[in-house]
């Protein structure tokens, strides 16, 4: 009996132990609810204060997610010349012609809460990739790269793992 009782002691804390923490966190901008983002905080931190000076205009940014290899940047537009009501494919387009400078090239349709539209861009920071979609009248995007710059086929994995979590 007591080797029963070491034994289930043992498995709960290897299942407590193993359990991920996961964490909501809502996005809002002007007044409008955009989405929610579910993650596991052990695996990412999450700063929602850094870069909030570098919001101008139409341009919103709402956070970053990063984990010592990847920096996820969440951000929100508001395009006058893009109908709230656009597609898929007119969102891609058009901002494959904004993001021209950085070599946008469309990679996917991405599924998940929302549809997110997948490129890949080239930039300051190297390689990254870029997920937006529609949400109240905002563009909603998040832009992951390497921090340490370069090409890496994991990015793309961790950007939809993250992806997987959000919600309207």
């Amino acid at each position: 009996m007591k080797k029963l009782m070491v034994l289930l002691c043992a498995l709960t804390l290897i299942t407590v132990s193993g359990a991920r923490a996961q964490t909501d966190y809502t996005a809002s901008c002007g007044g409008s609810r955009l989405l929610t983002v579910q993650y596991d905080e052990n695996a990412l931190q999450l700063d929602t204060e850094s870069y909030l000076s570098s919001s101008r205009g139409s341009h919103t940014w709402l956070g970053m997610f990063y984990d010592g290899t990847y920096t996820i940047e969440l951000s929100a537009d508001r395009y006058s010349d893009l109908p709230a009501d656009s597609d898929a494919n007119q969102l891609s387009a058009y901002l494959c012609s904004a993001l021209s400078q950085y070599q946008c090239a469309p990679l996917e349709l991405y599924s998940a809460g929302l549809p997110f539209v997948i490129f890949s861009l080239n930039g300051p920071m190297g390689q990254s990739y870029y997920a937006a979609a529609l949400s109240n009248g905002y563009v909603v995007h998040f832009e992951i790269y390497n921090m340490r710059g370069g090409a890496d086929g994991g990015a793309l994995t961790a950007l939809k793992a993250l992806l997987n979590g959000v919600s309207p």
